[in-house]
């Protein structure tokens, strides 16, 4: 069982973050990035990718309802924990705005899941973290959800933090934080204090 999962997208990412070791999901137009992964499958309908039909593990039908990002989180098992994800920012602002609220989506039946969106953007199931960051960070929520963050903070918090609220916005950490969600959150991060 695997604990970690990659999925790849189209869009264009640093290659040097990806680890070839770990357990992929390569995401259609990821396909084009020539990526030499060790453990792998291909998912998608094909629309941007340079792989034969033939080629794709799951191919899905292009005349869907859903996106492949959508298809790929249908075949993750209940037993990850992380979840990184490359190449699916930066492009139509549709699609990073989607690709966001199917991060969330995604979350919302799971617990001490953490499922990474590029560098910047880290999402948390219901649950209680601890890590380290320096410099600003926000925290949003697409439901009303009950959440505390303490520790080397500006802003401790503990409370409802509502649904599409800027309230979570521009806090700093000078080190440790400690993150308790009843839902999922997501977190904004940046270097800069």
């Amino acid at each position: 069982m695997n604990k970690e999962v990659q999925i790849i997208g189209p869009m264009n990412f640093e290659p040097k973050d990806i680890n070839v070791e770990t357990y992929s999901i390569i995401v259609d137009g990821g396909s084009n990035h020539r990526l030499l992964l060790q453990n792998f499958i291909t998912v998608g309908d094909n629309d941007s990718s340079h792989l034969k039909e033939e080629d794709i593990d799951y191919l899905f039908n292009k005349e869907k309802d859903y996106s492949d990002l959508r298809g790929a989180f249908d075949l993750i098992s209940p037993s990850v924990e992380s979840l990184y994800l490359f190449g699916f920012s930066g492009g139509r602002r549709d699609h990073d705005f989607i690709n966001i609220t199917e991060c969330y989506k995604f979350l919302l039946e799971k617990e001490q899941v953490k499922l990474f969106l590029d560098k910047d953007r880290i999402f948390l199931a219901k649950g209680k973290y601890q890590f380290e960051h320096l410099g600003t960070f926000s925290i949003s929520t697409l439901i009303n959800n009950q959440v505390s963050i303490i520790g080397d903070v500006k802003f401790p918090y503990i409370g409802t933090l509502e649904k599409f609220s800027s309230h979570g916005l521009s806090n700093v950490s000078y080190g440790q934080i400690e993150v308790t969600c009843h839902k999922p959150v997501i977190l904004f991060l940046t270097t800069e204090p």
